[in-house]
C-alpha cells in the first residue's frame, strides 16, 4: 500500500518502513470516524530475531472530536513479533506508532 491510498475507517495500516544506519523503523497508523472502536493488531510482521521499542501516540483520557479533540497520551514499550496491540480509538481519534528495532 502506498502513502495516500484511501483505507476504510478504523483499519490499521503499516504506512512505511525505513532502513537507516542498520536501524529499522516501521510506522503504523490508524484513524476512525465519529464512532469509537477497538482494533487488534498482531505484530507478526516484525523480524523474529529482534525486539522493538514502540513509541505510541494515542488518544488520551476522555478524547472525543467534539469535546476533547486534543487529548493525547504518549507511551513507550518494548514489543516483539507475536505480540498483540489493542488500539482503543476515541470518537474521531486515532493512533500513530513508531516501531524501532533494537
Amino acid at each position: 500500500m502506498q502513502v495516500g491510498t484511501p483505507v476504510p475507517a478504523g483499519h490499521p495500516v503499516v504506512q512505511g518502513s525505513r532502513w537507516h544506519q542498520r536501524t529499522v523503523h516501521v510506522d503504523l497508523g490508524s484513524v476512525t470516524d465519529e464512532n469509537a472502536r477497538t482494533l487488534t493488531v498482531k505484530l507478526d510482521f516484525l523480524d523474529p530475531d529482534r525486539s522493538y521499542r514502540a513509541q505510541i501516540y494515542r488518544d488520551g483520557a476522555n478524547a472525543d472530536w467534539r469535546t476533547h479533540p486534543f487529548a493525547i497520551a504518549i507511551e513507550r514499550r518494548e514489543v516483539r513479533r507475536g505480540d498483540t496491540l489493542q488500539l482503543k480509538l476515541a470518537p474521531g481519534g486515532g493512533q500513530a506508532i513508531r516501531l524501532q528495532a533494537r
